[in-house]
Parts: C-alpha cells; structure tokens; sequence
C-alpha cells in the first residue's frame, strides 16, 4: 500500500512514521519550504526531514496537491509540479474550531476565528465558560491570542473554567507551546515560536549548539528567550520552557554565571548556562 500524507506537521509525521512501520510506502507532502513548518526552523527541520528520508519516507516541500485522483477508489494525487501514485490519501492539513453553536447563542467569536474569553475563561455572555480547541488562547510570549490547540492547553484551560464554574477564583496564565515527537528512534522537540514567527519584528538571535548526537537551537528576541529547539536530547527541555515563562533575559544569565557563587542561588541559571 502507498499512502500520500498532505500536510507535514506533528500529526502528519506521527501518521507516517507509524504507517511506514507497518509496512506502507508513504509520501509526506508539504506546500512550505520545511516539514513541521510551525514548530521548526529551517536548518532543524532538514535535520529531521534526513531521519525520514533515511527511513525510507519520500519528503516532498514546497508542493501543493490540486487534485485527488481516481473515482470510487484513490489511484493517486496530483500537485502543481506532478502526478503521483498511491491508493490512501491522509489530510493532515490542521484543524479549526467549530463555534457555530457559540456563534447561535451570541457568543462573541474572535478574528483568529475562535470563542473569546477572558483570563477567567468566561465568554461575554454571564455564567457561560469555554475551554479547549474552540477558544483563542493568550500567547505567553507575545500577550497576543492565538489558536493552539493542544492538549496540555486544553487541560490548563479547562481547569480554569471549572474552579470558576464553582465559585473559586482562577486564572489562566496563557501558553508556552511544548511538542515533540519519536522520529525512528531519535527524540525531537520545540518550545516556544521559531525565529520565523518573528522575521522582520526585533533583534532576533539564535544560539546553535550541535554535538555529535544531539542539537540544540535556543531563540532569543530582543535579549529574551522566546523560544528553542532540541534534536536527539530533549530531556532538559523543561529549563528553557521556564526560562520562557520567566522573561529570562539573556544578559541576567550571562552576568550570573560570570559570578560563579551565585549560580547555587539561581539553579534555573545554573541549568540554563550550559544551552547558551
């Protein structure tokens, strides 16, 4: 069996990967110029893209599927460059949230197209609460709402509504996206935004450390880290997912640890030193 999967983001690979252990041939197809655009910059998602060409995964980028072929059954794809056969088609294309309920009750929908919601997770709409996939969530970084719909986020928010629901007083501090996948063995995982969230806005830095079987990538907009990414060692991913959510300036780090004593009184600055 040869399965086309259209769209290349964590579910799409996770799809393949599974579908080429057990046995297909698949071809991963993506319109951008990287697999896993949202989550990885270029150089490390190339890095990823080698992983599963070395499996035996084709990894077409920057290739749009215009039409699916065949009748009752799927006899191949078509994009804008070529003609491909295969007999599965997967679209891993993202997801929306579905409000058209929200929307019939009055529910204010935003423009991201999402239920809008205050740090309480209440609607404008008094004693009605939403949570999950359907609302516009606060980005930590940037303080701006933004659709990501992921399930520790899901988990944060609903916990929030709920202690609302009963009359005790919560907050929802917003996100810090942290995901990762298994690829054939080799861990990979992405905190925070890309330096391509941030073309053109800010002083951006990227701070690249590779070793013999691992890499990382910690991001760092206008002296803050807002972001980084992790191949073949993710299991310190955790220090720099609080460096986010601390504001962490790189400068604070630096002049830390150019004071030894003082990195027994700031362990996140002693764990953070050895990425930077």
């Amino acid at each position: 069996r040869t399965v086309a999967i259209i769209g290349s983001g964590f579910i799409g690979v996770e799809v393949g990967i599974a579908l080429k252990r057990g046995g297909c041939e698949v071809i991963l197809i993506e319109v951008l110029d990287r697999i896993l655009p949202r989550a990885f910059d270029r150089k490390s998602s190339d890095i990823i893209r080698t992983i599963l060409s070395e499996h035996g995964i084709e990894v077409l980028t920057e290739e749009r599927v215009v039409h699916i072929l065949g009748g009752r059954q799927v006899e191949g794809i078509e994009t804008e460059n070529r003609k491909i056969r295969c007999d599965t088609v997967i679209l891993s294309t993202g997801m929306r949230p579905r409000v058209d309920l929200a929307r019939s009750a009055g529910i204010e929908i935003g423009e991201l197209g999402g239920i809008v919601t205050n740090e309480h997770m209440l609607t404008n709409i008094e004693n009605i609460y939403a949570c999950g996939d359907c609302v516009e969530s606060r980005d930590a970084v940037t303080d701006k709402n933004s659709l990501q719909l992921l399930w520790p986020n899901a988990v944060s928010q609903g916990k929030t509504a709920g202690y609302n629901c009963v009359g005790i007083h919560s907050k929802y501090q917003g996100f810090v996206n942290l995901v990762g996948v298994d690829v054939f063995g080799t861990h990979v995982a992405s905190i925070g935004h890309t330096r391509a969230a941030f073309e053109g806005a800010g002083h951006i830095q990227v701070i690249e450390k590779a070793y013999a079987k691992h890499s990382h990538w910690i991001i760092v907009k206008d002296g803050a880290i807002v972001g980084a990414q992790f191949i073949g060692k993710t299991k310190d991913a955790g220090v720099i997912s609080q460096a986010i959510w601390k504001r962490t300036c790189l400068e604070g780090i630096e002049e830390t640890a150019s004071r030894q004593k003082l990195l027994a009184i700031n362990p996140l600055f002693t764990a953070l030193e050895r990425y930077l």
